[in-house]
């Protein structure tokens, strides 16, 4: 019965983690994190399928199956340390790095190779050998690298509590820090099923199914719920009063000039490739739910980085688009680039453009040639 209800628990949450990894695929571009969380899911719930071959007795049925998923878990803990890397540094570009975060798992399956191209009853025996206790050293090396994973997570760990410090993405890192807890549980009782006598009968598993529905389901919803824009404030007096506003939500917690330096490339890859600035009605709650930081450190970053308000440097963005939309579409009227450079009141674009430029859309566009 408990055997019957284990193996049930195994499907039901593989096949959610499986769905939930289509569905967070679409958003794999929106933030560089849920591109290593959709790999980890689908990593979990293959693996977690892969428990039916025992709890579900298939394993003499489909024996070629068997170990294809045994390392796995070396490849957890360096997606979910990147997984949160990313939330909290979403500009970190790994390169040539990547590789080496996956060497216990690549290791692990180069070690064990021969075991690999073994027929399915040549596994079945395999599989009956270890059960005795005579295990080969290659898996048994495998299974000690397994704990690499368990280093990883203490790494993020030691990340988010950090960055909770100076108040980095409060509405991701609570609960993924809870996330990170619990995966310092399931650990502990993997490390006790691998190196003592005790055995508690799938139960890493049952909790790995749990944590899969927790990470899936709240980042979907998470980036559903993001807030709607609101109208813009546009001019230059309201845009030096939303400015001492946010001055004041972060006063002395400052950031370091790196951590800076890290988020401004982000707002600025957001605002440029998105071209976030066309959206006449952006909010610095907008950019900041965008890309997931807190609104005082939007406006911090963009204060110390730039020397600007958020509403100076998104109308430098638009005079810059529209001063570009001018020269090269001459067909374009002044009221369309206006429209299209994410303007709404002509008064204030007029207004705007003369003090940036010097003279009028108009005749910026005819006394200036096209490149």
């Amino acid at each position: 019965m408990i055997s019957n209800l284990t193996a049930l628990t195994f499907l039901i949450g593989g096949l959610q983690g499986l769905m939930l990894t289509a569905a967070l695929f679409p958003l794999r571009k929106q933030h560089t994190a849920f591109k290593y969380l959709i790999w980890l899911i689908g990593l979990l719930s293959f693996d977690t399928l892969s428990q039916l071959l025992f709890w579900g007795d298939l394993h003499k049925a489909f024996p070629h199956w068997l170990g294809i998923t045994s390392f796995f878990p070396s490849a957890y803990g360096p997606l979910f340390y990147l997984y949160v890397h990313q939330l909290l540094r979403p500009a970190t570009r790994w390169g040539w790095k990547l590789p080496l975060l996956f060497s216990a798992i690549i290791l692990s399956y180069l070690l064990n190779v021969n075991i690999y191209t073994l027929s399915g009853p040549e596994k079945a025996r395999l599989v009956e050998t270890i059960s005795l206790g005579e295990m080969p050293i290659t898996i048994a090396i495998g299974q000690i690298m397994m704990l690499s994973s368990l280093g990883f997570v203490i790494a993020a760990i030691l990340r988010l509590r950090h960055d909770r410090k100076i108040g980095i993405r409060s509405q991701w890192i609570d609960w993924v820090w809870i996330m990170s807890i619990f995966q310092l549980v399931i650990w502990l009782f993997v490390i006790l099923n691998l190196f003592t006598p005790y055995n508690f009968n799938g139960l890493p598993y049952i909790l790995v199914s749990l944590m899969i529905y927790v990470l899936g389901y709240k980042a979907l919803f998470a980036e559903r719920a993001k807030p709607t824009s609101a109208a813009t404030q546009e001019s230059t007096q309201k845009s030096a009063a939303t400015d001492t506003a946010e001055k004041e939500k972060y006063g002395g917690n400052r950031l370091d000039a790196d951590l800076q330096a890290q988020i401004w490339q982000e707002l600025e890859h957001q605002l440029q490739q998105e071209r976030l600035y066309t959206n006449p009605e952006l909010r610095i709650a907008d950019l900041a739910a965008k890309t997931g930081f807190q609104t005082h450190v939007v406006s911090q970053v963009i204060n110390d980085c730039r020397a600007q308000n958020f509403n100076e440097l998104i109308n430098e963005m638009r005079i810059e688009e529209a001063k570009r939309l001018l020269l090269a579409e001459p067909g374009m009227s002044v009221q369309s680039v206006m429209e299209a450079a994410g303007f709404q009141a002509k008064s204030t674009f007029n207004t705007l453009f003369k003090q940036a430029v010097g003279q009028t859309p108009s005749v910026f566009r005819k006394q200036t040639k096209a490149p």
